[in-house]
């Protein structure tokens, strides 16, 4: 009874999302998530009217015998034996009715706590007759039912407060749910907010299922005990023709799965045997060009070489062997190799992997369990050009000239330290270019850096502590110097300072 008196807030809650039911391209059926659609059947803060339904006389008896001084009712006769009832609770309109001839007639309201309008329900001679609507505190309607002499009678729709489910929609015959359930969402599209809905059996678990957009069929299937099963049809959005088929076991893809063209006309067959895939799938884009092929062996796992085209052409080629190791190729968009690539069963880079320029190797490294043992750099003629093997946290790096001829080594102690001069060297056109030079002493640290910002222009920067110290100086071909700077460090910091003050700083260490 308290319930009747008191403000009740409405809360709509269930989860309303639609889920792919499986992800392989255009074998893809929005299976909707009803799980939690209960409240369509029954909301705990709808009032039932023919219990609400009290006579003028039961009211102003409870007006009379009311023990509750935070509640209090308002009585308002009128002409023709009408008369108007509100009910107050805690000087907030709670309630108002109207009556004839001492029966409701008319609409009746009950409110939120805010003023909003949380029910309103229509009699007639004192029988729910009409429509029952129930809003939230934002005033936004949840549910709409149809009543006719105080049973339920033509359309209930619920409009749950949830992204992109906006209506659930059955038809009731005396006060029993006849027919399918109609579901209407909202997607977005490239014209904007469209609408889309589901045909569902009204005990969501057992009949066929219809989903449309723009009133066109575009998916059909069948549940058994809430699971697909049977032949799961797709139709292509415009033209109504076939797009494809899929065969279900109770939830699980199982037979061989056929895809159409825009015409309606077979392009390709996959098989699954209890939801895996076997064989070979093939996928197409839109204009009927290939864009995969894939292969599984009878237990669903992946085999074979497996291929994505880009625009028609081959892109990326992988190979699964028996033992869980992995081969991938790329190519670019004239269908040349670019790269090998090889890992083990863990996804971890192991062996060769080799990188092509218009179809020449170019380099190779050496991976074992994804870590780099060592890598190699060829001229064009297919001499190599650069070997690097990591020492520590550096790579002793060992150049060669295009016959052969090593030209220079950056070296690294047995210790993992960089020692002597280091070179960046560089193919340009053919020939050999030192790009920088890194001076290192005998317990690696950095002495001097030479940049070569150009083949004819060098800057040198001397250093201590790991950063720059004392005098930089810019060269030009001629080794003509071009420029001077002088960096001073103190505390592992450096800044730019004048000569005179450098060598002032200078000098001071001394003391």
């Amino acid at each position: 009874m308290m319930k009747n008196y008191f403000y009740i807030l409405l809360l709509v809650c269930f989860s309303a999302s639609a889920q792919y039911f499986t992800e392989d391209g255009y074998y893809q059926i929005r299976k909707l998530d009803t799980d939690n659609f209960d409240n369509f059947y029954f909301n705990e803060y709808e009032f039932n009217p023919v219990e609400n339904a009290k006579t003028l006389a039961e009211i102003e008896k409870l007006s009379k015998q009311n023990n509750y001084p935070n509640i209090r009712y308002s009585i308002s006769k009128g002409t023709n034996n009408t008369a108007q009832v509100s009910v107050y609770v805690n000087n907030k309109l709670f309630s108002s009715a109207n009556y004839k001839n001492g029966l409701l007639d008319g609409k009746k309201t009950i409110f939120h706590g805010n003023g909003n309008p949380f029910h309103e329900i229509d009699y007639v001679n004192g029988k729910a007759n009409g429509v029952y609507k129930m809003y939230n505190e934002r005033n936004k309607l949840g549910f709409e039912t149809h009543f006719k002499n105080n049973l339920k009678e033509g359309k209930r729709i619920m409009y749950p407060d949830k992204r992109k489910l906006e209506s659930i929609e059955g038809t009731y015959k005396n006060n029993v749910l006849v027919g399918d359930l109609k579901i209407t969402e909202e997607y977005s599209s490239y014209y904007g907010q469209e609408k889309y809905y589901y045909l569902f059996p009204n005990d969501l678990k057992n009949g066929k299922v219809k989903r449309y957009a723009k009133d066109k069929l575009i998916e059909e299937y069948d549940l058994v005990a809430g699971e697909l099963h049977g032949n799961a049809i797709i139709y292509n959005l415009g033209n109504d023709k076939l797009h494809a088929k899929i065969p279900y076991t109770l939830g699980l893809k199982n037979g061989i799965a056929e895809h159409y063209d825009r015409n309606g006309e077979l392009l390709t067959k996959c098989e699954f045997k209890f939801g895996k895939k076997i064989g070979k799938h093939e996928k197409y884009s839109p204009g009927n060009q290939l864009d995969d092929v894939d292969f599984y062996d009878e237990n669903g796992n992946k085999t074979g070489t497996w291929i994505k085209y880009y625009y028609g052409k081959k892109n990326i080629e992988t190979t699964y062997n028996t033992d869980g190791s992995i081969v991938k190729r790329n190519y670019d968009n004239n269908e040349n190799l670019i790269s090998i690539s090889n890992f083990n069963s863990k996804n971890l880079q192991e062996g060769i992997s080799q990188n092509f320029k218009n179809g020449i190797l170019d380099s190779e490294f050496f991976y074992s369990n994804d870590v780099q043992k060592w890598a190699k750099m060829y001229y064009e003629n297919g001499a190599i050009f650069l070997n690097r093997t990591p020492k520590g946290k550096y790579s002793e790096i060992e150049y060669f000239d295009i016959n052969g001829k090593s030209v220079h080594v950056n070296k690294v102690d047995n210790l993992g330290k960089p020692i002597g001069v280091h070179k960046n060297i560089q193919i340009n056109k053919g020939d050999l270019v030192v790009v920088e030079e890194t001076h290192y002493d005998k317990n690696g640290n950095r002495t001097k850096w030479i940049y070569f910002s150009t083949p004819t222009h060098r800057t040198e920067y001397l250093y201590r502590n790991e950063v720059y110290h004392g005098k930089s100086t810019g060269y030009n071909v001629n080794n003509d110097i071009i420029s001077e700077t002088y960096y001073y460090e103190t505390n592992g910091q450096s800044k730019i300072v004048s000569k005179e003050e450098f060598e002032k700083l200078t000098k001071s260490e001394k003391k």
